[in-house]
């Protein structure tokens, strides 16, 4: 999938027990899994491609959203006086 600007390019979720996730998003929704250690695996086929870190802790509604841009600067620079003013 090609990344466009401005546009979610990746996801992470967090999950206690990345076997029954794998089995489940891929029976049932057909995902595919690449494993990176047995602490993080990442999905694909699914729309949008991200992936689920183990953790043992209790899982809150936490993720980590990617956002494409080819021209940071331009972000940085747009995003800046808005992080500032809600200081």
């Amino acid at each position: 999938m090609t990344p466009t600007n401005s546009h979610i390019n990746y996801i992470e979720l967090y999950a206690n027990n990345l076997e029954s996730i794998k089995i489940f998003y891929t029976k049932v929704f057909g995902w595919m899994f690449t494993d990176y250690g047995p602490t993080y695996t990442s999905f694909s086929n699914s729309g949008l491609t991200g992936g689920f870190e183990k953790t043992e802790k209790p899982i809150t509604n936490d993720a980590l959203v990617i956002i494409h841009n080819e021209n940071l600067k331009d972000i940085k620079q747009k995003s800046l006086p808005l992080v500032v003013r809600s200081l």
